[in-house]
């Protein structure tokens, strides 16, 4: 349980590039935000800023309630704690190396991936690099392309759950379909 005043931070990384990362960081963002009602930071690290079509190019802005940081480097991250966000959930696009020892700070880390069959072998290379990182079989899987129901498994010998990531065109719409999954990562 999260003491009072303390931020929770919410790392969400890709197996792959444009696998839905920022897809599933916004909504997560969204969900919190005019869910829960609380105060969320929505932070893209050191990446390209794909959410920069929001709000014409600018570095900070506010959208659906949630405080959107573009191209935000590891330097920056202990003052943008310091707000007193609630939340912050950190969209670290597909590199895993580049982010990692921010990724590994985070209090829950999600991890996105395409389990289609032509891109499967992706999620496993991703979970073959990362096995060796402590606690990685608390992370969340997900999967938002592919052929599998609400949950599947991952793997031979460790039988990784993957939670299906509903579609979802409107990110800033909570749909019915979306809560129980919500509810999973965020518990």
């Amino acid at each position: 349980m999260r003491k009072k005043g303390e931020t929770k931070i919410i790392g969400v990384m890709g197996t792959d590039s444009k696998v839905g990362v920022t897809h599933l960081a916004i909504m997560i963002s969204n969900y919190i935000a005019n869910v829960y009602g609380k105060k969320v930071g929505y932070l893209e690290y050191d990446g390209e800023s794909s959410v920069k079509w929001l709000c014409e190019n600018e570095k900070k802005f506010k959208h659906y309630g949630i405080n959107f940081y573009t191209s935000v480097y590891v330097e920056k991250l202990p003052e943008l704690i310091a707000k007193g966000y609630d939340y912050i959930v950190i969209d670290f696009s597909s590199d895993y190396f580049k982010g990692r020892s921010e990724f590994l700070r985070c209090n829950k880390k999600i991890v996105v991936g395409d389990v289609n069959p032509w891109n499967i072998i992706n999620y496993y290379k991703f979970i073959e690099r990362t096995s060796g990182e402590c606690n990685c079989d608390k992370w969340i899987y997900t999967a938002t392309f592919g052929i599998l129901k609400d949950k599947m498994t991952l793997g031979m010998d460790k039988r990784i759950p993957v939670y299906k990531i509903p579609y979802n065109p409107d990110i800033f719409k909570i749909k019915h379909n979306n809560l129980e999954l919500m509810e999973k990562l965020l518990c």
